[in-house]
């Protein structure tokens, strides 16, 4: 399984079992929020860009960028989890693949790695409802033209709602900036990860988010996934019975006759 995807699922409580051995005590396992750095590839001294973070997204179609990426990673940090877009690399096996609405469903089905779809956060209902049926491992919401999604009361709303619907981890991408009341706030609302871009001119930025996120004493029951499924009322019908007035009926029509 994917090692950024099995993150995800401890971090949702989907899964229990922690990385590494298995003979560690279960109840052990703290849940916490996920971190991924976001990269384009153009960046210089990537490994201090993306330390603190727990996986690294290559966000280019460009194969050549992917490969200078790699090669830093090979050298300088080897042990790091990266994923990107799925198609772009078939030389070298990623950790994860990031897809979104317009992906061939062949090729998604064909990838054993794991796979994140990006969704806007305001998704139409009749996609919405279909996300948990797809082939995908995890949901990333991210607003169109890759812009972050800040902590509004809409934003707040659309998680809730992002999370009521699908059982899956639930993913956003959010600014560098966010702060410790943000991380827990999104939390509450069903939030399993976060995205968020690397800047060379922070370059300790992930680092330091990183620390904000494991001061925080988070509820590890924050979101418990749940489904949304419409009650319908049952009127219980007799048909077994016969088509004659009642009684009373009976009764009425003769006072009346009379």
């Amino acid at each position: 399984m994917s090692q950024l995807i099995q993150k995800l699922k401890i971090a949702a409580r989907l899964e229990v079992t922690p990385l590494g051995f298995a003979g560690i005590n279960k109840a052990k396992v703290k849940p916490s929020p996920v971190l991924v750095a976001r990269i384009t590839g153009d960046e210089k001294q990537i490994a201090k860009l993306v330390e603190g973070a727990d996986a690294v997204f290559i966000d280019t179609h460009q194969e050549e960028a992917v490969d200078r990426v790699l090669k830093q990673f090979t050298k300088n940090v080897p042990e790091m989890i990266y994923g990107c877009w799925l198609g772009v690399i078939t030389n070298s096996a990623s950790d994860f693949y990031a897809v979104t609405l317009d992906t061939d469903i062949n090729k998604l089905k064909e990838t054993e790695a794991g796979k994140a779809i990006i969704v806007d956060p305001d998704l139409e209902d009749r996609y919405l409802r279909q996300l948990d049926s797809l082939p995908v491992d995890a949901i990333v919401m991210e607003n169109k033209e890759g812009v972050t999604c800040r902590l509004t009361v809409k934003n707040y709303i659309l998680c809730r709602r992002m999370a009521l619907a699908v059982s899956k981890p639930l993913v956003i991408h959010t600014d560098l900036k966010i702060t410790a009341q943000d991380v827990e706030e999104m939390w509450i609302s069903g939030i399993d990860g976060f995205v968020v871009d690397v800047d060379p001119a922070f370059p300790s930025a992930v680092k330091e988010l990183r620390q904000v996120i494991e001061k925080l004493e988070l509820n590890p029951r924050h979101n418990e996934k749940m489904s949304v499924t419409p009650l319908i009322p049952v009127i219980k019908m007799d048909t077994g019975g016969s088509n004659e007035p009642l009684p009373d009926e009976e009764d009425d029509d003769d006072d009346f006759d009379e």
